[in-house]
C-alpha cells in the first residue's frame, strides 16, 4: 500500500530592508584617466561604494563617471588600519570639483555637478601612505554613506 505524503507550503512576509549601493571594485591597470574604472550608481539609491587598495606612494586608482542630471553629489572617504585615501574630483577639463584633506579630518563632503560632466575621481596616498580605502558616492548629497 502506497502512502501519499501531502506537505504544506507556507509563505512568510520579510521584514523591510535596506539595499546596499552599488559597488565598483578598482581594477589594474586604472592608474591614469584613460584607464579609469567606470562607475555605476544603483537605480534604487543613487550610490555606488568604490573600494581599491593603495599600494605605493606613486599609485593612483581612477574611476570616472558621467553625470546623467545637474545636482549635487555627496562624497564620504573611509580607509583600514588609520588610513584615508586622498580623493579628488575633477571634470574632464581638469576643473576641481571638490578635494577631501585627510590630514585635516576632511574626508566628506558636497559637490555640484552639471548634466552630461564626465567626472574622474582620484584616490592616493596622503604623505606616502597605503592602505585599502572605501569611496561612498551619493546622487542625492547624501554623505552619510555606509
Amino acid at each position: 500500500m502506497r502512502k501519499e505524503l501531502r506537505k504544506r507550503v507556507a509563505v512568510e512576509m520579510l521584514e523591510p530592508r535596506t539595499l546596499l549601493s552599488t559597488l565598483v571594485a578598482e581594477s589594474e591597470p586604472n592608474d591614469r584617466k584613460s584607464q579609469a574604472n567606470a562607475i555605476t550608481f544603483d537605480a534604487a539609491d543613487n550610490a555606488a561604494d568604490l573600494t581599491g587598495s593603495i599600494a605605493s606612494r606613486r599609485d593612483r586608482d581612477f574611476f570616472v563617471f558621467t553625470a546623467a542630471a545637474d545636482g549635487q553629489v555627496g562624497l564620504s572617504a573611509t580607509g583600514s588600519d588609520g588610513f584615508v585615501g586622498k580623493v579628488n574630483l575633477e571634470t574632464a577639463a581638469g576643473i576641481e570639483l571638490f578635494e577631501t584633506e585627510p590630514n585635516d579630518g576632511i574626508n566628506s563632503g558636497v559637490f555640484t555637478v552639471q548634466a552630461g560632466q564626465r567626472i574622474f575621481v582620484r584616490v592616493r596616498g596622503q604623505s606616502n601612505n597605503v592602505g585599502d580605502y572605501s569611496v561612498h558616492l551619493s546622487l542625492s548629497g547624501d554623505v552619510g554613506g555606509w
